[in-house]
């Protein structure tokens, strides 16, 4: 008896398989945007210091003034940008200290928001970007190992549909996300549940 037959036999695609193919490719197709959202989530935009008691500081220039402060305060790299990380700490360019700053302006054009703007996570912090990315990828290695040892105990259906839970609160933390820590936790608990998801959802779909 041929593969097709048996098919027809127990019925060919139906509404079972119709859900399940639905489920599981929302399933697939979360986890593979929170891969790719910190592309765009993690941007590092163009940045440079911002001017120390000037209140209304943006990365765009204003006006000549506002112009005329920039050059007083901030260097220039070699090849002629402003510095991202860097100001002088006197009003004479030829006598004063270059020092490293803590508080930035941001090119706001393309991204208004990103998770580096947010916590100002630049020049010395900027490892922290890489850093989370790292806890993800160590989330997705444990729920990979975990996760199917989990589902050869209590079942793969119960734990696909746990993991699909934690990932979508998790998911939505990650984005309302109050400072660095936080952020991270929930970072790992997407990943974990992106490496149980992958295990399960490809048995299951066997």
């Amino acid at each position: 008896m041929e593969f097709d037959d048996v098919l027809k036999n127990v019925n060919e695609f139906g509404r079972i398989q119709l859900m399940m193919t639905i489920f599981f490719g929302l399933t697939t197709a979360s986890t593979a945007l929170q891969m790719i959202v910190t592309v765009f989530m993690q941007q590092s935009p163009a940045h440079r210091c911002a001017i120390p008691g000037l209140a209304n500081d943006t990365f765009e220039i204003q006006d000549a003034w506002h112009q005329y402060l920039i050059n007083q305060t901030i260097p220039v790299d070699e090849n002629g940008e402003y510095e991202g990380c860097l100001w002088r700490s006197g009003n004479d360019s030829r006598n004063s200290s270059v020092l490293s700053c803590n508080e930035w302006v941001y090119d706001t054009s393309v991204f208004p928001r990103t998770f580096p703007t947010e916590f100002d996570l630049l020049c010395d912090s900027s490892f922290l970007i890489n850093m989370a990315n790292v806890v993800y990828l160590v989330g997705v290695a444990v729920g990979a190992t975990g996760g199917g040892l989990a589902a050869d105990y209590i079942g793969r259906k119960l734990v696909s549909f746990i993991a699909c839970l934690i990932h979508g609160v998790a998911g939505i933390g990650a984005a309302f996300s109050p400072n660095y820590g936080a952020y991270v936790a929930f970072r790992c608990f997407v990943g974990t549940c992106h490496g149980v998801l992958n295990n399960t959802v490809i048995v299951l779909c066997k």
